[in-house]
C-alpha cells in the first residue's frame, strides 16, 4: 500500500509513519502544496496513494483545499470511485476549535461522498 501523509508538525508526522509503515510505503510532505505536487506526480506515474491522511491546519493551504485538490486530479484522471484514495482528516485542535471546524468537515465528507 502507499500512504501519503501531509502534516506540517514533526513529531506527529514521525508517530504516523511509524504507525502506517507496518501497512505499506509511507511519504511525508510537510506542507499542502508539496502534497498535492506528491500526489498528483504519483497519479500521473499511475502510482496511486491508497490512503493519504492530511493536517487540517497546514502551511501554503489546509487540508480541505488539499483534498479537493486530489479529488479534483482523481477525476482528471479518470480514477473510478471505488480506485479513489481513502483520506483521513487529521488535527491537533483543541476540543473548542475542532468543535468550529466540524461543521465544515460534515460538509466536505458529504460532498466528497456523494459527488
Amino acid at each position: 500500500m502507499k500512504i501519503l501523509i501531509a502534516e506540517d508538525d514533526v513529531a506527529n508526522a514521525k508517530f504516523l509513519s511509524k504507525y502506517l509503515s507496518k501497512f505499506g510505503d509511507v511519504v511525508i510532505t510537510p506542507d499542502g502544496i508539496a502534497a498535492v505536487d506528491e500526489f498528483v506526480n504519483a497519479l500521473e506515474k499511475g502510482e496511486l496513494f491508497e490512503l493519504v491522511c492530511l493536517d487540517i491546519m497546514m502551511p501554503k493551504i489546509d487540508g480541505y483545499k488539499v483534498l479537493a485538490s486530489i479529488r479534483s486530479a482523481e477525476r482528471k484522471h479518470g480514477v473510478s470511485r471505488m480506485l479513489r484514495s481513502k483520506v483521513i482528516m487529521t488535527s491537533a485542535l483543541d476540543e473548542a476549535s475542532f468543535d468550529s471546524n466540524l461543521a465544515r468537515t460534515r460538509r466536505i465528507w458529504i460532498i466528497d461522498f456523494y459527488f
